[in-house]
């Protein structure tokens, strides 16, 4: 079925909503109060980056809840383009946006590629899949995993016939993916893992409607020192390293990377990391034992009338 125009989602209560957690960005924080938190803050910050080169439209970095509009700007100003080129994609942080911006994509007609070397996870698979010509190269990264909603749920704990996978199957009908892919993602990997997939399946389900494109060199375009980055950060956080997409199609049953349950103390740390760089974990000062009767003081006086 062909994509007629935004998503139709239906609002639900903030803690309520399935996400697919951003994959590297949050990954660790799922279970911990403060995630949602975080996904306030993170869709109030452009996080998305894009940059035209002709025809094409390369893309790098989580999708929020003003990547839409971002988009909707870049496509104004630069009607020429035919592909959305996908760079470093972990995920989104607004699902109901990102499904609402892949239906713009079909709407538009434009392709999807992925470069080598670059990573499509989470939500950034959901965007890729609304490319009505969907190719890759040898060496990319597409990784798969359940939605987390508020207290505890998961989209492989809840029963098929649960409203939230409504938003998602949706989506998937008008963008004419099959059902199948879906059911397959909430048990591929947890949402605090990552399932890497194999060619065999990415041709199963239709991720892909082009044979891999082996350009014979590494990548060197826009973002390219992103992917690096993220390659370092997803090496030093996972119980393993990301599997690329290669010419070999046998689907293998390791492909699933999940985060260790005893990690080390710099693997949990890499989550707040990020959030620091990003300048959005929020920071506060303690004060000392001594001076806090002259704090509590100026509190008091600060806060009555003059």
């Amino acid at each position: 079925m062909k994509a007629t125009g935004r998503a139709r989602t239906d609002r639900l209560r903030w803690w309520d909503s399935p996400l697919r957690l951003t994959a590297f960005a949050l990954f660790g924080l799922l279970g911990s109060g403060c995630v949602w938190l975080e996904v306030v803050r993170l869709n109030r910050m452009d996080l998305t980056e894009f940059r035209v080169e002709g025809s094409r439209l390369y893309m790098a970095r989580e999708i929020n809840s003003r990547t839409l509009d971002q988009f909707l700007q870049v496509m104004e100003s630069a009607p020429q383009v035919k592909t959305l080129v996908m760079t470093v994609v972990p995920g989104s942080v607004d699902d109901e946006v990102n499904l609402q911006l892949g239906l713009e994509v079909r709407r538009r007609g434009l392709a999807t590629y992925l470069v080598s070397g670059g990573l499509i996870a989470s939500g950034g698979v959901d965007l890729y899949l609304a490319g009505g010509e969907r190719t890759m190269e040898p060496g990319a990264f597409v990784g798969v995993h359940s939605w987390a909603a508020g207290f505890g749920k998961t989209g492989a704990s809840v029963e098929k016939d649960h409203p939230n996978h409504q938003l998602y199957l949706r989506y998937y009908d008008e963008i004419g993916i099959s059902a199948d892919f879906y059911w397959f993602t909430l048990e591929a990997a947890p949402a605090d893992g990552m399932h890497w997939m194999s060619l065999e399946e990415l041709e199963r389900y239709r991720v892909i409607t082009q044979p891999l494109v082996a350009t014979g060199g590494e990548y060197t375009g826009p973002f390219a020192e992103d992917m690096l980055e993220l390659k370092r950060e997803a090496e030093t956080r996972l119980d393993g390293q990301p599997i690329p997409v290669t010419l070999d199609r046998k689907s293998r049953s390791d492909r699933q990377t999940v985060v260790p349950a005893r990690a080390s103390p710099r693997a949990r740390g890499q989550p707040f990391a990020h959030l620091m760089r990003l300048g959005v974990l929020p920071t506060g000062y303690i004060y000392p034992q001594k001076e806090r009767p002259v704090r509590d003081l100026l509190l008091k006086r600060a806060k009555s009338p003059e």
